[in-house]
C-alpha cells in the first residue's frame, strides 16, 4: 500500500507501453533523500494502462520485486492486482474507502483493506507531496523525454549525455566517496587526452623525448585502454559512486551512465565528465553495471553491441601492432648482427652506386627466372595430364533442377568441381637458377560448386551441437556479426593471451558437424562425381539453419525444428542411413567406421580429422539400399584452408581442410 507521488506518462518500449509510478508510505515519508519506490507497469496497448492522479492510494498484491542499482523496484506482471483509490473520495477513518475504489474486473479488496486505506491516507504526512497541478505538469513533462545518448565522439562541452562505456583503468575512490574513472566506447574525440601504449610512441609522430612532437604524448606503463584520443576521465559523486564500489566496478566493466555533464577539466585543455547527485531525486542512481552474462541476441541493447564490436576491433589492432613491433625489433637486431660481420671488402663493394646495384640484381634475377620457367614448362609437357577432370562449369549450365530453398551468399562467374578442388597445388620457385615445383599442403581459396549431400557426421542429428569452452566472457550477442571470440578478431593464429581480457571462461553450445558433398553435374553433362567432406562450424551452422545451438538431447523441440530444416538439404538421407544401419545389424556386421570428424574448424574447436581417402569413399556399397537418395542438388560456397597436424611430430605439418560458408536454408 502506498500513496502516488509521481507518475511518468505511458511511453512506447520495444514491445509494450510502460508507465512508472512513484509510491511512498509512512516507512519512508521522513527520508528526504529517498523519493519513494518505483513501480513499473507494462501493457500491450496504451488504452489498457491504469491511470492515477496526485495523492491517490494504490494497493498492490502479487507484485514482483527486483533490485536495480542497489535500489528495490516493483514490477507488475500478468497476475498482479492493482487497486486504485481516488484521493478526493477517501473518507476519514474509521469509515470504509470502498466508495473511492476505482471499479475494475477481478477479485475486490476486503473490507479490512478498505478501512486500512482510510487510516493510511489520513495519517501520512502529505506536506511535501505535489498537488494536482504540479503532478499534471510533471506528467506532461515526462513525455518530453529527450534521447540524450551519445557516443564519446559526439559529446560537447556544457551538455548532458547518457553513455555506454567500458572502464579502461581501475577506479579510484577517494575519502569524499567520489570515484574517478577512465572510460571509453572506442570512438575518438579531438578534445580528449592523447594516450599511448608503451613502445608505440612513434605511431603518434615525433620522437619519444618531445623535441619534434607538436603535442603532449603521455606514456603510461599501466595503460591498457585504447590508444589515441579515445578515452575520457569521469568523476562520479554519491550516490552513484557507492553503487560502483558495491558492484566492484573494475577494468573491463561495462557501465550505463545517465546524465553525465561534459566540461573542460582543471587544465582547460581536455574534456572530462561529471556525474553528480540529482537535485530533484537525491537518491536516484544513474550508474548501472551491465551484466554481459545476461545479454543475448534477443535482448541486447544494439548500442552495447556496437560498442563491444569496436572494443574487439581495438584489441585486434593492439595485438597486431605489438606483433609488428616485435618482428621489427627482431629484424633490426638481425641487421645489426649482419652489419657487424661485414668485412672491409664488403664495405668497399657497398660503395657502389645504389641504382647500379639494384639494376644488376634485377637483371640477374630476370635471367634466372626466364631460364627456370622455360625448364619448368618443358618438364610440365612431359608430365602426364588428367584429362578427365572438368575444372569448371559455365554459368549457363548451372541447371534448372537446383533446390530453390538453398541460397549461397557469394556468386562467382563459374562453378568449380570437387575434382578440381582436390587437385594438388604447386608453387613455382627458382632454386639455383632452375625452376622447381613445390607441392603446397593447402591454399586459402574459396569456391562455388554444384553439389548434393551424400553423407553426414555425426551419424545422429542430436550430436550436431557440441559443448565447447569459450573464453573472454559472453560473446553470444555478437554472433550475428560473425564474431565468436577475441581470438577470431586477432588476425593471427596465436592463442597467446595479452593479459588485457577481462571475462571469465564459460561453456556454450556450438554447431559442429560435417557433410560429405558429391559433384552434381547438370542434366546431360557427363563427368566424375568426386566427393569431399566439409566442416560446418558454429557461424556456418547458424547461417545454414538460422538456429542457435543448444543441448539437443534436452531440447526436443529444437531438435525437431533442426530435422525439419535440414530435410530441405538432406532429403531422405537420414532414412537411407538408418536403413543401412539396420541392414548391417541384420547381417551381423560391425558398424561402419566413421569417415572422421571434421577438425580444424575456423571457430576453434578441434575434432577428429577425416582421412585423405574419406573424400572419395562410397557410402555403404556393401549394403544394398532399398531406398534411393532423393535430395536435390544446390550451389554451395566452399573454402579451403589448412590446420596444423597434431598427429605428426613435425610442428610445420599441415592438413588441407574444406569448410562450408554462406549457405542458408530458407524454410
Amino acid at each position: 500500500m502506498g500513496i502516488v507521488t509521481d507518475c511518468q506518462a505511458p511511453i512506447k518500449t520495444r514491445k509494450d507501453f510502460k508507465t512508472t509510478w512513484t509510491l511512498m508510505d509512512r516507512s519512508i515519508q521522513d527520508e528526504y533523500s529517498y523519493p519513494g519506490v518505483l513501480f513499473d507497469i507494462f501493457r500491450p496497448e496504451e488504452k489498457d494502462m491504469p491511470s492515477v492522479r496526485a495523492r491517490d492510494v494504490v494497493v498492490l498484491s502479487r507484485v514482483k520485486v527486483q533490485r536495480f542499482a542497489n535500489t528495490p523496484r516493483l514490477i507488475a506482471h500478468h497476475s498482479t492486482a492493482i487497486h486504485i483509490y481516488i484521493s478526493s473520495k477517501i473518507p476519514k477513518h474509521p469509515a470504509t474507502a470502498k466508495i473511492a475504489l476505482v471499479p475494475q474486473r477481478g477479485p475486490q479488496p476486503t473490507e479490512e483493506i478498505n478501512r486500512s486505506v482510510c487510516e493510511f491516507y489520513h495519517h501520512i504526512d502529505k506536506a511535501g507531496l505535489p498537488d494536482e497541478l504540479e503532478f499534471s505538469q510533471r506528467q506532461e513533462m515526462s513525455l518530453n523525454v529527450k534521447d540524450k545518448f551519445s557516443l564519446l565522439s559526439g559529446v560537447q562541452e556544457g551538455n548532458f549525455y547518457d553513455l555506454i562505456v567500458r572502464v579502461v583503468r581501475d577506479p579510484y575512490f577517494d575519502s569524499d566517496s567520489k570515484a574517478t574513472l577512465y572510460v571509453s566506447d572506442y570512438t575518438e574525440n579531438e578534445h580528449f587526452h592523447l594516450q599511448t601504449w608503451q613502445g608505440l610512441v612513434e605511431r603518434q609522430g615525433g620522437d619519444p623525448w618531445g623535441y619534434t612532437s607538436t603535442q603532449d604524448v603521455s606514456i603510461n606503463r599501466d595503460w591498457h585502454g585504447p590508444d589515441g584520443k579515445r578515452s575520457m576521465q569521469i568523476t562520479v559523486y554519491p550516490p552513484h559512486a557507492s553503487v560502483l564500489l558495491d558492484d566492484a566496478a573494475a577494468v573491463g566493466s561495462w557501465l550505463h551512465l545517465r546524465n553525465v555533464q561534459i566540461k573542460y577539466g582543471r587544465n582547460g585543455q581536455f574534456y572530462e565528465g561529471f556525474l553528480r547527485e540529482d537535485s530533484r531525486y537525491p537518491a536516484k542512481v544513474n550508474a548501472t553495471l551491465i551484466d554481459l552474462e545476461s545479454q543475448t541476441r534477443q535482448n541486447v541493447d544494439p548500442r552495447l553491441k556496437q560498442a563491444y564490436s569496436r572494443y574487439l576491433e581495438s584489441e585486434r589492432e593492439k595485438r597486431n601492432l605489438r606483433k609488428s613491433m616485435t618482428e621489427a625489433k627482431a629484424a633490426g637486431e638481425k641487421l645489426k648482427r649482419k652489419a657487424s660481420e661485414v668485412s672491409l671488402s664488403d664495405k668497399e663493394a657497398a660503395a657502389l652506386n645504389r641504382r647500379q646495384r639494384r639494376n644488376q640484381s634485377r637483371e640477374a634475377l630476370q635471367e634466372r627466372w626466364h631460364d627456370g620457367v622455360q625448364q619448368s614448362k618443358q618438364e610440365k609437357r612431359t608430365r602426364p595430364q588428367n584429362t578427365s577432370t572438368n575444372r569448371s562449369i559455365a554459368p549457363a549450365d548451372f541447371g534448372s533442377d537446383l533446390n530453390p530453398q538453398i541460397t549461397c551468399e557469394t556468386h562467382y562467374e563459374e562453378l568449380t568441381t570437387i575434382a578440381s578442388m582436390l587437385e594438388p597445388c604447386y608453387l613455382e620457385k627458382i632454386i639455383d637458377g632452375r625452376g622447381v615445383s613445390l607441392l603446397l599442403p593447402f591454399v586459402n581459396r574459396k569456391y562455388q560448386s554444384r553439389v548434393r549431400v551424400v553423407d553426414f557426421f555425426p551419424p545422429s542429428l542430436q550430436d550436431f551441437a557440441v559443448e565447447g569452452k569459450k573464453k573472454y566472457g559472453n560473446f553470444d550477442f555478437l554472433s550475428d556479426d560473425g564474431v565468436d571470440s577475441p581470438s577470431s578478431m586477432s588476425g593471427s593464429g596465436d592463442s597467446e593471451d595479452d593479459g588485457n581480457t577481462d571475462g571469465s571462461a564459460r561453456r556454450v553450445w556450438e554447431w559442429r558437424f560435417s557433410l560429405q558433398l558429391e559433384d552434381a553435374p547438370p542434366p546431360g553433362v557427363q563427368g566424375p562425381k568426386s566427393r569431399v567432406w566439409v566442416v560446418i562450424g558454429n557461424g556456418a551452422g547458424q547461417c545454414l539453419t538460422n538456429l542457435d545451438a543448444a543441448d539437443l538431447s534436452k531440447e526436443p523441440k529444437l531438435l525437431a525444428k533442426l530435422r525439419r530444416t535440414l530435410a530441405v538439404l538432406l532429403g531422405n538421407l537420414e532414412e537411407v542411413k538408418n536403413q543401412q544401419t539396420a541392414a548391417r545389424q541384420k547381417k551381423g556386421s560391425s558398424s561402419m567406421k566413421p569417415p572422421g570428424r571434421p577438425s580444424g574448424g575456423r571457430n576453434g574447436t578441434m575434432l577428429e580429422r577425416p582421412t585423405a581417402s574419406s573424400s572419395d569413399v562410397e557410402m555403404e556399397d556393401d549394403v544394398p539400399a532399398e531406398m534411393e537418395l532423393d535430395n536435390e542438388p544446390f550451389v554451395c560456397c566452399i573454402q579451403q584452408y589448412g590446420v596444423k597436424d597434431s598427429n605428426k611430430k613435425d610442428k610445420d605439418a599441415w592438413v588441407r581442410m574444406f569448410g562450408m560458408f554462406g549457405v542458408r536454408i530458407r524454410v
